[in-house]
């Protein structure tokens, strides 16, 4: 899947200074304006994709600018060395937000503040999860991986039915030759994976991918496999359907890789890259890294403006009389 390192979103940070984090209270029952899915034949698969399709839209006009709680465990190991073992805790609070420039379509902007690494309180706006597979565009990029859209891209094969009806829908997915990917394909990148969807609601609740001679850090290529899972959230009286459990794992390849000659690949789906290895790293072999992100604690992220009351022009004093 498209990767690229993802920039700090200034525009964003400045209108989060601004922003009233109000805890909205969830109504009961939560109101669902989820499309009909009525029309969709769970047999079909142009049928599901274009449902897919719909539920994407439902989601990208309706929801609402949010933040959340994540809690991020980060591992990694030199092999079966465990004297190379490294792990950090991080928590954090994630926010996306929907913001347009004039006749754009809006675009939802995601970024977080790291609260504490290990326990200790974070103060700087620097403090990154320790990862080098920390991963941003889930909350707006994950489900055009299974669409319409996506077939300029990618080959699909739906699993057939299973005799439980309440089993979840299975659709595979792999990159298309690069002959056969039409121009305008963003996943330059050899990916494939799976998305399970709830056969009651049409939603996606699970997908998997495996991107293959992935730049994990500069000279350091390899394996890059991630899952989300998805779960029910209310915002603002709708129910959507938003990330709970991101995994991610990447494993090199080889060390005396390069990142020289490899395709560019703008996206929507990022990591974050931190530092190069070391010297030693690159000499000798490269650690396995592992992360593990929860979301939970869903709000409504209210940006409000006051506008101050002129103050009037000071009376000037009058000059002493001599």
């Amino acid at each position: 899947m498209p990767l690229r390192a993802h920039p700090r979103a200034s525009a964003f940070l400045a209108a989060i200074a601004a922003a009233c984090l109000a805890f909205a209270a969830a109504p009961s029952p939560a109101q669902s304006t989820e499309p009909s899915t009525q029309q969709t034949d769970p047999t079909n698969l142009d049928s599901i994709l274009q449902q897919l399709d719909a539920n994407l839209r439902d989601y990208e006009t309706g929801v609402p600018s949010f933040f959340c709680k994540e809690h991020a465990l980060s591992e990694s190991q030199l092999g079966s060395d465990t004297s190379t073992y490294r792990r950090t805790v991080s928590d954090s609070t994630f926010r996306v937000l929907r913001a347009s420039d004039p006749g754009q379509p809006v675009q939802l902007q995601e970024s977080r503040i790291v609260n504490t690494i290990d326990g200790k309180p974070q103060t700087g706006d620097d403090a990154q999860i320790d990862s080098p597979i920390a991963v941003f565009g889930v909350f707006s990029g994950a489900l055009e991986l299974v669409s319409t859209s996506s077939r300029a891209c990618f080959q699909y094969r739906l699993h057939p039915p299973r005799k439980n009806n309440n089993a979840p829908i299975a659709i595979d997915f792999s990159s298309l030759p690069a002959k056969d990917r039409a121009s305008g394909c963003q996943y330059t990148e050899k990916t494939s994976g799976k998305a399970l969807i709830d056969p009651a609601s049409m939603r996606v609740i699970h997908i998997d991918t495996r991107t293959s001679d992935h730049e994990i850090l500069p000279g350091l290529r390899g394996d890059w496999d991630w899952s989300i899972d998805y779960a029910r959230v209310a915002l603002n009286g709708k129910t959507f359907w938003l990330p709970s459990t991101i995994r991610s794992t990447a494993t090199p390849e080889s060390t005396n890789s390069t990142a020289e000659g490899a395709p560019a690949t703008p996206a929507r789906i990022t990591t974050a890259s931190n530092t190069p290895p070391s010297t030693t790293m690159a000499s000798k072999a490269a650690p396995t890294y592992h992360l593990l992100e929860t979301f939970t604690g869903y709000h409504l992220l209210t940006v409000e403006s006051r506008i101050l009351p002129a103050t009037p022009d000071p009376t000037p004093t009058a000059p002493p009389k001599p």
